[in-house]
């Protein structure tokens, strides 16, 4: 693949990073309130922040390995944002606290499943001596996009758009985010590799690592409480 074009990949999928980061960052600040509108108490936050956290990393284990084995990254990429704009939208449509659950584990489920894939797009669509460049950039539009969608998110709410309202601008700038798939270009090619997943095979300073950062995310909680006890703290009234 030429320089041109691996340049370009790098660029489209920072794009859709940017899109799909301002679509999320739409609907952080304001699902916890939302829950408890729909009378979902802190329980119920904590198991939507807790699940939002946790099955994408379950499924960030095996995701990378099955486009191994296709021998592709883009699908799984693809049907990750698309399976993301989903859940956006389905958010719109909740009625209660617990269709609010299902929406968004269907969203991060859709996290889980690009993540590891789209990295090693990222990776192959640079020289080896690009890649920090390359992830930099990638990076730096991500972040970018979270920080309009902050600002979109607070713009949106002090315009007194209703929460269904502001999902479904999050869920059309998600649909959006995969339009720049059109033209990025796979540069991946090699032959299917079957599993073989062992804890033997992890270096032991990378399980000692992986030991100490579970430790300290276990004594870790939902951000969404932060803002149920500001809205608590800022109304007059504690979040319940």
């Amino acid at each position: 693949m030429s320089d041109a074009k691996t340049g370009r990949n790098i660029l489209l999928l920072g794009l859709v990073s940017l899109l799909n980061d301002i679509s999320s960052e739409i609907i952080q600040p304001v699902l916890p309130l939302f829950i408890a509108s729909l009378g979902g108490g802190t329980l119920a936050v904590g198991l939507v922040g807790g699940f939002s956290e946790g099955l994408p990393s379950l499924i960030k284990l095996f995701s990378g390995c099955w486009s191994d084995r296709m021998g592709r990254r883009k699908p799984l990429v693809v049907g990750g944002y698309a399976l993301s704009a989903l859940g956006k939208l389905l958010l719109a449509a909740a009625e209660s606290w617990l269709a609010v659950f299902l929406a968004k584990s269907l969203e991060r489920c859709g996290k889980g499943l690009r993540s590891g894939p789209r990295d090693a797009m990222i990776s192959e669509s640079v020289a080896p001596g690009g890649r920090g460049r390359g992830f930099g950039l990638h990076r730096a539009m991500d972040s970018t996009g979270a920080v309009i969608g902050s600002l979109l998110a607070y713009s949106l709410w002090q315009m007194g758009f209703s929460y269904s309202s502001i999902f479904l601008v999050a869920g059309v700038l998600a649909l959006l985010a995969l339009l720049p798939f059109a033209k990025v270009k796979e540069s991946y090619s090699a032959p299917r590799c079957e599993y073989s997943w062992r804890l033997s095979d992890i270096p032991p300073d990378l399980l000692r690592f992986l030991a100490i950062a579970c430790l300290f995310a276990l004594g870790n909680f939902s951000y969404m409480f932060f803002i149920l006890r500001a809205q608590g703290i800022f109304s007059g009234a504690e979040a319940t």
